[in-house]
């Protein structure tokens, strides 16, 4: 309680969690003989590491029209780190740990105001990732092949995709095929106002004159703010611009009255 006094009262409540695992251990097994166990790759399971670890190549930029571009690569693709400097992408020597699709930690704040016969309340929810936390790959595939712009190719056009007019794109170029286009991944943290409420308690001297026991008119939202930096519908169900499926968070607005007789 935070404020209480005879006209207005203010409440809050606020949580906090996070979580951690670790997988310790597998199948058993020691293939390669090196005296440690192995782990799953192809399942993206790895000894020590959370279940929720992502497992790929570092991505270094995207492809200019002037650079010096290896073979199976365009401009306007992803540019891939190169681990060991051999020269070559290769599966087993140029993928990296790259961060976690957990959240590092997600709280909840709920607020209550009462002025005289007023209830205003509103709820935040926010999921955080921290540095390499909760984090999404977000890209789209385009149709490999094709040429011309994102509009032709069925593409909206307000994502900030490679062209040789944008160089400093975010998003590689979505229809020239790569030899190696792994997914890039960003952070999925938000903070959203999720619910939101106004209500005002008729006084019962009042109705009582017709027959009312209890009038309460209210308005209520759900899900009419989100601040994040992820492209897409939602960050918190994952949903970015490759996907076709997806659909938006709903907002709702309410209007209503709670009468009894």
């Amino acid at each position: 309680t935070i404020i209480n006094k005879r006209n207005f009262t203010w409440n809050l409540g606020f949580n906090i969690a996070t979580n951690d695992n670790r997988i310790v251990t597998l199948l058993g097994e020691d293939n390669n003989g090196d005296g440690i166990e192995d782990d799953l790759i192809a399942s993206n399971l790895f000894i020590g590491r959370s279940l929720g670890t992502i497992y790929g190549y570092e991505i270094d930029g995207i492809w200019q029209v002037d650079d010096d571009i290896p073979t199976g690569f365009s401009p306007g693709n992803y540019r891939l780190v190169d681990q060991n400097g051999d020269g070559m992408i290769t599966p087993e020597d140029d993928r990296v740990f790259l961060g976690r699709t957990e959240p590092a930690y997600l709280f909840g704040i709920q607020n209550t105001m009462n002025y005289k016969n007023f209830t205003f309340r509103f709820f935040i929810n926010s999921i955080q990732g921290g540095r390499d936390r909760y984090m999404g790959a977000n890209h789209t595939t385009g149709i490999s092949g094709t040429t011309g712009t994102a509009q032709n190719s069925n593409w909206f056009n307000f994502y900030d995709y490679w062209s040789p007019n944008n160089p400093d794109a975010r998003y590689s170029i979505p229809w020239q095929p790569a030899q190696i286009a792994p997914p890039r991944y960003f952070s999925r943290s938000f903070v959203r106002l999720q619910d939101i409420s106004l209500a005002y308690q008729v006084n019962q001297s009042f109705v009582q004159k017709f027959g009312i026991q209890n009038l309460k008119l209210f308005v209520s939202g759900k899900n009419l703010l989100t601040l994040t930096d992820w492209d897409g519908w939602d960050p918190e169900s994952g949903q970015g611009i490759g996907r076709l499926d997806a659909f938006p968070v709903m907002k709702a607005y309410t209007f209503g009255i709670d009468m009894s007789f």
